[in-house]
């Protein structure tokens, strides 16, 4: 279920700000886009995250900004650049290429600044995992809210399907009696329709064949017993 929740937090040093998206997913599918002194504590993150999100993709976006005139607490760590460098140099031989990274590039490999001291990355951690909490408690109101106004539309719209198929028994049951009404009319019709001495003459018939002893009656014709009834 989709959800989004963001949060800041800050100290007297710094300013976090934190945003979380979610998305529906069969499966949780996590992407983050951290700064580099944040990286280590991703997957302390992750977990938090999995303690509220079973399946979802979802989006950890988080800024980091130092107020001016504070150390930055970030220091560049000489022998992982002195390490890239060398892989660099490494295939500039193999290769024969003579292109160098660029200052951009450089900045953006892993692991090339790191905290003063571990009580700054401590302070650093606590800023981050309590704005990721709080992120997380409005992503979850924002998912609940999502699903009572989900519910409340399937309710809607079950309310009105639930109507027009009563409309639609309603008008078929209408048909139906009409339909028998108008069956029972026509049949009105054809017995007003039937000459009456003919309804006469067949209750005259009936009373003779009972009159008659069976012996003559099996041995008349008919047509005899008309003839005499249309003589009587």
């Amino acid at each position: 279920m989709t959800g989004f929740g963001k949060s800041e937090a800050q100290n007297d040093e710094l300013i976090l700000s934190l945003e979380l998206r979610t998305v529906n997913s069969r499966f949780l599918d996590f992407s983050s886009r951290l700064p580099r002194v944040l990286i280590s504590f991703e997957d302390e993150a992750l977990k938090l995250i999995k303690g509220k999100c079973i399946r979802g993709r979802v989006t950890l976006s988080v800024k980091l900004d130092y107020l001016p005139g504070t150390n930055n607490e970030m220091l560049l760590n000489q022998n992982k650049l002195k390490s890239y460098m060398q892989v660099v140099k490494a295939i500039q031989k193999i290769t024969k290429c003579s292109d160098s990274p660029t200052m951009g590039d450089i900045l953006r490999l892993p692991d090339i600044f790191t905290a003063e001291n571990e009580s700054d990355a401590e302070k650093v951690r606590t800023i981050f995992i309590d704005a990721l909490k709080s992120a997380l408690d409005e992503t979850d109101n924002v998912r609940i809210m999502e699903g009572e106004n989900i519910k409340v539309d399937l309710i809607q719209r079950l309310s009105e399907m639930k109507g027009i198929i009563l409309k639609k028994e309603q008008k078929q049951q209408k048909e139906k009696q009409q339909m028998q009404r108008k069956r029972e009319k026509q049949q009105r019709q054809q017995e007003k329709k039937k000459p009456k001495h003919f309804v006469k003459k067949l209750k005259v018939i009936s009373k003779l064949v009972l009159l008659f002893p069976y012996n003559l009656v099996e041995n008349m014709d008919i047509y005899a017993h008309i003839v005499v009834v249309e003589v009587l």
